[in-house]
């Protein structure tokens, strides 16, 4: 009778799979793969993201961004050497400037500041948002697009046309020195508003961050910067809202909002937790 044996050979130097140029293509193929997924993967994420910002800030129309202007008289400047100059004319912020383009580049930016590199400054131009100087009248502010307009009345006349026209939850008190809101005056130099409200006819939405300090201000504009997307979970749309922060100064500007009107719309997942 005679024995069959059979034999496993080794997969020989001649198979591709084993080759040095086969590893390394098989190797070059999965780290495409996995790139290509991270890509695209990103780009929903993004655009998911982007979708929730347009719906939020209205963004179909443009957006205008205004900022205060103040007039300075001539023989009422100094230099950066504390030294009086003859020069006068209309003057911009520089905080309300500086957070006015923080922004502007959130909404306008599509790329993350965290991935870093080449796509840290990947931005589109869909969205039309510039920034402008409050106009001297309210007959010259955009009645088309969404508005965002940061400090009080009394350097910004965009200021002056919400709370005339848009029939806000808050305002500022005719001294300029407090905010009448639904919970009760904020008295505090450093407590700042800001508030989302729309025009009763045209629908038109702003936008309004002031308080009667510029740090008020700035930290009232900066919240909107940070936390746009928690807003957009408790206020959908076009639902007007108001919130009065208090400023730390010795943080810098670090924001506690004291209150809300109307009370934040719990998400799906919160409104489960609390059955």
């Amino acid at each position: 009778m005679l024995g069959l044996t059979a034999s496993a050979s080794a997969p020989s130097a001649s198979d591709g799979a084993w080759t040095s140029d086969g590893w390394l293509s098989n190797l070059a193929i999965n780290i495409l793969s996995a790139v290509i997924l991270f890509v695209v993967g990103w780009l929903a994420w993004r655009a998911t993201t982007r979708r929730k910002l347009a719906d939020f800030f209205h963004t179909s129309d443009g957006i205008t961004i205004y900022t205060s202007t103040l007039f300075v008289v001539p023989g009422g400047s100094l230099d950066f050497r504390d030294v009086r100059r003859t020069c006068g004319g209309p003057a911009v912020p520089l905080a309300e400037s500086e957070v006015a383009t923080r922004l502007m580049l959130v909404i306008q930016r599509f790329g993350s500041s965290a991935l870093g590199g080449a796509l840290k400054s990947v931005r589109f131009d869909d969205v039309d948002c510039h920034i402008a100087p409050s106009p001297a009248r309210a007959d010259d502010v955009s009645r088309s697009r969404t508005i965002v307009t940061l400090g009080s009345p009394g350097y910004n006349c965009v200021s002056e046309w919400v709370e005339s026209s848009f029939d806000p939850l808050c305002r500022f008190a005719a001294d300029m020195g407090s905010i009448d809101a639904p919970n009760g005056p904020a008295t505090n130099v450093h407590s700042g508003m800001l508030v989302r409200a729309c025009h009763p006819t045209t629908g038109q939405v702003a936008y309004y961050a002031a308080g009667p300090s510029e740090l008020a201000t700035v930290t009232a504009a900066n919240y909107l910067v940070e936390n746009w997307r928690k807003l957009a979970r408790h206020y959908p749309r076009s639902m007007p809202f108001c919130l009065v922060l208090q400023a730390d100064p010795s943080t810098g500007g670090s924001a506690t909002v004291t209150s809300r009107t109307p009370s934040p719309t719990p998400t799906p997942w919160q409104y489960l937790l609390r059955r």
